[in-house]
């Protein structure tokens, strides 16, 4: 392998889709993947980790047969910044409803960013969480919880 393929951040990127799609069909083995007229909660899982996969693969060749910007630093923050916000979100959307948990994710994600804006964000969040109810509870009637404390 040379050095110039090892430093590529399409090679590193091409690996980490990799091993995120194997990670993901691996997780979704037990669960049955059906036949065409009666799909399976496993098969949408696998066919998207398969994509994930050739996508990493495809980075991998790029990075081997075409000129790639070489791998800086990395920075941790954005990515625990992300994987704060998908917490956030997954321990607010019971107690505190659908609306608060997408504004309260959506600002930890905004945080990410190296151009994080407020004022944008202000905007944009509550018209983020108007639509998630919309969509996910109005529209497809999930039973999402949107202010569970007005419940008497």
């Amino acid at each position: 392998m040379s050095r110039r393929l090892v430093r590529s951040a399409d090679f590193w990127s091409g690996l980490v889709l990799i091993g995120l799609a194997l990670a993901v069909w691996g997780g979704f083995q037990r669960l049955p993947m059906g036949v065409l007229g009666a799909i399976g909660p496993g098969l949408f899982p696998r066919v998207l980790a398969v994509l994930t996969g050739l996508i990493g693969v495809v980075l991998i060749g790029k990075a081997a047969w075409c000129a790639s910007e070489p791998l800086e630093g990395w920075n941790p923050r954005p990515a625990l910044l992300l994987a704060l916000a998908t917490g956030a979100f997954g321990l607010l959307i019971e107690p505190a409803g659908l609306p608060v948990a997408v504004i309260a994710g959506g600002a930890i994600a905004g945080l990410a960013g190296a151009d994080a804006r407020l004022r944008e964000m202000l905007v944009f969040l509550p018209l983020a969480a108007l639509a998630a109810t919309s969509v996910f509870v109005w529209g497809l009637s999930l039973p999402l919880p949107v202010a569970p404390w007005l419940r008497p």
